[in-house]
């Protein structure tokens, strides 16, 4: 079986969030205990400058609270963003993968990468992507909506995975 398909930064993001499903929660608590601890800062140098009867400081206190709650709120679009900007170093790549009886064949920029079954760690079959997971760390990451022979050679591809007893992980870990 040959897959033809692209990746792009978003299938980098899927990674992401396959091998760390709680790392928004986490991240979302430090910056928010952060977040907090900056808004209290201006807000008591608002204060110190309107009982100082400083009217530009007060000011300049006040436009930067303003400013730092409207950029930092909500956390979901600033750190979507910091994820996907950090992605964003990962270009198009045009991928064939080969898929046979002694395992996995990648070809990417003329390059070939091969994989035998046992190098295969595990995989995680989501809604958008199959990913699978190599002994030596790398990864192979399947966009459904981008193979080009249809995504039912996805499904067909998982089974096989399945069949060869790689195991179908719920979430990775690194």
């Amino acid at each position: 079986m040959t897959l033809q398909y692209r990746n792009t930064h978003w299938d980098y993001y899927a990674l992401f969030e396959a091998q760390s499903p709680d790392a928004e929660k986490t991240a979302a608590r430090n910056y928010y205990s952060r977040t907090i601890l900056w808004w209290g800062l201006l807000a008591f140098g608002a204060y110190v400058g309107y009982m100082a009867e400083m009217l530009f400081a007060t000011c300049l206190f006040v436009v930067a609270l303003i400013y730092w709650i409207w950029h930092s709120v909500p956390y979901s679009r600033t750190y979507r963003n910091a994820v996907l900007q950090a992605m964003r170093e990962h270009k198009k790549k045009e991928i064939s993968l080969t898929i046979d009886d002694k395992g996995l064949a990648e070809t990417v920029s003329d390059v070939v990468s091969i994989a035998p079954w046992k190098a295969f760690v595990g995989y995680i079959l989501t809604d958008t992507h199959l990913i699978i997971e190599l002994a030596c760390g790398s990864f192979a990451i399947i966009p459904k909506d981008e193979i080009s022979e249809g995504a039912e050679h996805l499904d067909e591809l998982a089974a096989m995975l399945k069949e060869k007893n790689v195991p179908n992980r719920i979430t990775m870990k690194s």
